[in-house]
């Protein structure tokens, strides 16, 4: 049993890890453009590729929010598979 919750947490913290590694070079870029539109500096170019970001930017966040709903969903039966096994 511990070995198996090794490896859920070991997965949980690579995918984590991944997630974090992809989002926040994006979020920077997404940042540094909103700075720049806000400073009044308008570049075409960069909001073309901003849209494009912004929209891998979303579907990652989805994919993340799905993924750790997922893995609440896995906990949750744990728990109650080890709450039944006491009764």
């Amino acid at each position: 049993m511990a070995e198996g919750r090794r490896v859920a947490t070991g997965k949980l913290v690579v995918a984590m890890g991944a997630f974090v590694l992809v989002g926040v070079p994006m979020f920077a870029y997404l940042w540094w453009t909103l700075n720049e539109l806000i400073s009044g500096f308008i570049n075409p170019s960069r909001l073309g590729i901003s849209a494009v970001v912004l929209i891998f930017f979303i579907g990652l966040l989805v994919l993340l929010s799905r993924t750790i709903q997922r893995w609440e969903g896995m906990r949750e039966s744990e728990v109650s598979a080890q709450h039944k096994k006491r009764r």
